[in-house]
């Protein structure tokens, strides 16, 4: 089913993507770099914030969380254009979609990732509700200045977990190119190979797409 502007997203077609996402993210998206300094407590109770600049690497968090909790986890991405009329209100559409695709999650635990969440009107509203009173892990993602901690709407002052995202650390960029660093590295004859690394990463950043370019072309293109 399709829809034309100004008619909302079927239960049906939520059901196709949080499945489509699901596949997508466990059997397409590969090995995950995992980010320092990235640090949810185990009973947050907050809803989790992920805030910076574009392609930084917020939503591969989100595949990373979602892979840690695959069984539990809901992934939608605001971006998308079958939700471009996605309201306030239909949350609640979107919550009745996974759970009658996971009945055995009725009264457990259960997280949501919702990815460029600006694109939402009033989703902190939700978001601080299902938090606080319906067993819920949220984590919402966006590139946004809405979403930095100074901007965040008042209610979600107190009750978010605000983590700023940014391009791979030089050690981050090490693991992306599968080398492991230590005092014997920065010592011993792996020391020329660092250096040539760290030229690398003083010339051309950490955002990870151009980490992983494989020429110059494509690191200019994609930082273009």
């Amino acid at each position: 089913m399709s829809f034309d502007k100004g008619q909302h997203v079927s239960k049906d077609r939520l059901k196709e993507i949080i499945l489509a996402n699901r596949e997508f993210i466990l059997n397409q998206i590969g090995k995950i770099i995992k980010r320092e300094r990235v640090y949810f407590p185990d009973k947050l109770n907050k809803v989790g914030v992920l805030y910076g600049v574009r392609r930084s690497g917020k939503t591969f968090v989100l595949y990373d969380l979602f892979k840690e909790s695959k069984d539990e986890s809901l992934y939608i991405d605001f971006e998308d254009e079958r939700l471009v009329n996605f309201e306030l209100s239909d949350f609640e559409l979107l919550k009745e979609a996974f759970l009658e695709l996971n009945p055995h999650l009725l009264n457990k635990r259960k997280a949501f990732l919702l990815d460029e969440i600006q694109n939402v009107n009033g989703w902190e509203r939700f978001c601080r509700r299902v938090t606080e009173r319906e067993n819920v892990n949220v984590f919402v993602a966006g590139s946004s200045s809405k979403i930095m901690p100074q901007e965040v709407h008042t209610s979600l002052r107190g009750r978010s977990w605000s983590i700023e995202i940014s391009p791979f650390s030089f050690r981050e960029y090490l693991k992306a190119k599968n080398i492991t660093i230590d005092d014997n590295s920065i010592y011993g004859p792996e020391k020329v190979l660092i250096k040539k690394h760290f030229s690398d990463y003083l010339r051309w950043g950490g955002f990870p797409e151009v980490v992983l370019a494989e020429n110059e072309f494509e690191k200019n293109k994609i930082l273009t």
